[in-house]
């Protein structure tokens, strides 16, 4: 989710904010926590050396399905992490693979029962470490399911600038407490129309139906 839209949906409502990140591709949770890995020390670096309100940690695509272990363990790992660093964890559950792509039939036979076993085993951790878990996937499937809006980008696996904003509108609500439906923002290159229906799912997530 490019920290840009997040920051537009923020300054929309009056909010500050202000979005760091540390990624890389394909990589799991669990090698963010290991200090002796390349990232996971940039990980142990930024909690030296500097005072967070809020960590949000999202596990690579599939793998609390296919390793829900390992995916406990790391999750479990970085939120003493982040706890000792005085921040607040949150969990992000991502999109499931979009129905057409070859390997949706090894986590799901379609992606609306694919991300539900997502949305079960980040529900199943922000249970058990009593942490907010921000559901852009589930936001994501319903507007796949009650819109003509292009969520995906062609590789079917990564959401576009549509997809990315409701994650942002996702994330952004459940820590502010704002229904997306009363967000009054305009994204570069996401049209006035694409807009509501992707407010209208964030907030149907908002509302916790589901």
């Amino acid at each position: 989710m490019p920290e840009v839209i997040f920051s537009a949906i923020a300054k929309a409502c009056g909010k500050e904010a202000e979005v760091t990140s540390i990624t890389k591709g394909g990589y799991h949770l669990y090698q963010f926590a290991d200090e002796n890995n390349e990232y996971g020390a940039k990980v142990k670096s930024a909690f030296e050396n500097n005072k967070y309100d809020i960590v949000i940690i999202q596990e690579y695509g599939r793998y609390p399905i296919t390793e829900p272990r390992l995916f406990q363990d790391a999750v479990r790992k970085l939120y003493k992490m982040i706890t000792a660093n005085g921040a607040q964890t949150y969990l992000y559950e991502p999109c499931a693979l979009s129905d057409g792509h070859p390997e949706l039939i090894k986590f799901g036979k379609d992606m609306p029962e694919m991300e539900m076993k997502l949305r079960a085993a980040y529900a199943d951790m922000g249970k058990e470490l009593d942490i907010p878990v921000c559901y852009a996937g589930a936001a994501i499937s319903y507007a796949s399911e009650n819109s003509d809006v292009r969520l995906y980008k062609d590789d079917k696996l990564h959401p576009d600038l549509c997809g990315s904003t409701i994650a942002a509108l996702t994330i952004f609500s459940k820590i502010f407490g704002i229904d997306p439906a009363n967000i009054d923002v305009s994204i570069e290159n996401v049209s006035d129309s694409d807009m509501i229906e992707l407010k209208k799912a964030a907030s149907y997530i908002y509302k916790g139906n589901f």
